[in-house]
């Protein structure tokens, strides 16, 4: 799975959807805010339901940073579950398409996005979109832009090339979908097959009907006597507990119609009502089955229903609020941000440079930013700083036939020519966006172990061409 969204990743996600963000700003026009802070996710919501018919999506807004999130059938035209671990990343690439509808719906997000975006009286930072395979994979497409560089390249203060530079871009599995993946279809199926099947398809294969919670073993049963009985969702939120298992806690909102003759039988679970439960889902093969269930209630010998009383030491559902859901959205922040873009750009750089390739074959990179730290009590104020962890391979270190070693003076000549590369391009872009909030980059040789401290001042002195990158990092 991980090599399929790696290949993806690099190969097939910026062309298409950056396009389609640069045109939708240019075909916007600028006016007076339109979109009233207060009314910004109903509109989003509003304009996709009366213009696309789109209904299913979600928005948020947390601080300065606004999110949408798309559930889609699918994101892919090819089936991920067709394709064996060791396919090669040339047959992804021939196979892997973004589904024609599904881009579509993205097309028409995005443009909505921007609109909104566009002509708000809210002041926002960052918009992040994901889109997520709701129905097989639970992959995500997640675009994530600072609202400043839309503007900015609609008056072409910015290159179109640099704009897509800037998009973030990425792909992620969403766990939480496949799980509540299964307990949704655990519900869908309650009234449509038997005991028996139901235990069969969605329970593991240790757990026997006596297993089941006495209430909702009497929920399963009396199914029998309801039609159209439906279990709507309310609220699903997720927490793992081993690598193989997973808490889920489940809301749901139940409706039915007695079936002729029994309009007078004493349900013990009325019709309209509301009900908790945690389920203990366990990975079995290639999916998620319930090995447990248990509700918030249990049935008295007079057939009466009660809330249950956990123990404090079982009272594991008191923080759900911090449990994962299916839309996650955190604030993105300038700092963090900028330190995702200048990986990418970084990946990019190696891949194409072959003075790079030729001596390392293997090159590994990433930014990372460490916010200031306020002084409290008990810690001390500490200034906000950039990481650079890298590694790098020769050939003679991937294959132990023998081979043409490169001489001490190539590797660390190379190896300056990377560094000098990536500092460049992080002076550039800290600079464009006029960040200051951080005193240093720590740089880290993973391979060496070593790692040495470069202040901000002089990587301004570097973006000014007034010392070299032997002097900047100090002949490391």
């Amino acid at each position: 799975m991980h090599q399929f969204i790696s290949s993806i990743t690099s190969h097939n996600i910026p062309i298409r959807f950056i396009s389609i963000v640069c045109l939708f700003i240019f075909l916007l026009s600028s006016c007076t805010p339109t979109y009233k802070a207060d009314m910004l996710q109903d509109s989003i919501k509003r304009i996709l339901k009366k213009e696309y018919d789109i209904e299913n999506v979600q928005v948020k807004i947390i601080g300065k940073t606004l999110g949408v999130h798309l559930p889609l059938e699918k994101l892919f035209s090819a089936n991920l579950d067709s394709f064996s671990d060791n396919t090669d990343e040339k047959s992804v690439e021939d196979l892997f398409k973004f589904d024609p509808h599904a881009m579509e719906k993205i097309e028409h997000v995005l443009f909505s996005m921007s609109r909104v975006i566009m002509s708000t009286d809210r002041p926002l930072d960052f918009y992040v979109l994901k889109a997520a395979e709701t129905e097989t994979t639970g992959i995500e497409l997640i675009l994530t832009g600072y609202i400043s560089d839309m503007k900015r390249v609609r008056f072409w203060d910015i290159a179109i090339s640099e704009y897509r530079k800037r998009l973030l871009h990425d792909l992620s599995v969403n766990r939480t979908i496949i799980w509540k993946r299964t307990i949704r279809d655990f519900f869908n199926h309650i009234s449509q097959l038997s005991l028996t099947d139901l235990m069969k398809q969605y329970f593991t294969t240790t757990v026997t009907f006596k297993d089941i919670s006495p209430f909702f073993y009497s929920q399963l049963a009396e199914a029998e006597y309801k039609d159209k009985l439906q279990f709507k969702l309310l609220r699903v939120k997720t927490k793992p507990i081993s690598e193989k298992e997973v808490l889920v806690y489940v809301k749901v909102h139940v409706t039915y119609i007695p079936y002729e003759g029994y309009e007078q039988y004493e349900f013990l679970f009325e019709n309209n009502a509301e009900h908790e439960y945690l389920f203990i889902l366990q990975a079995e093969m290639t999916s998620y089955k319930i090995h447990r269930i248990i509700p918030f209630y249990y049935i008295d010998e007079n057939r009466t229903v009660h809330t249950l009383d956990f123990p404090e030491e079982l009272k594991i559902f008191d923080n759900i609020d911090m449990w994962s859901e299916e839309f996650e959205l955190e604030e993105v922040f300038m700092g963090s941000f900028l330190a995702q873009q200048l990986t990418k750009r970084v990946q990019a750089l190696i891949v194409q440079d072959e003075r790079i390739q030729s001596i390392f074959p293997i090159v590994k990179g990433e930014f990372t930013y460490y916010e200031p730290i306020t002084a409290g009590e008990g810690t001390d104020t500490e200034a906000g700083y950039y990481s650079f962890n890298y590694l790098t391979q020769t050939k003679d270190d991937l294959f132990s036939r023998e081979r043409q070693t490169p001489s001490e003076d190539e590797m660390r000549g190379t190896k300056l020519y990377l560094l000098s590369k990536v500092f460049e391009e992080f002076t550039k872009v800290v600079y464009s966006y006029k960040f200051k909030d951080f005193e240093y980059v720590r740089l880290y040789n993973e391979m060496s172990k070593e790692s040495i401290t470069i202040p901000a001042n002089r990587l301004e002195q570097f973006r000014k061409n007034k010392i070299t990158i032997d002097a900047l990092i100090g002949g490391l």
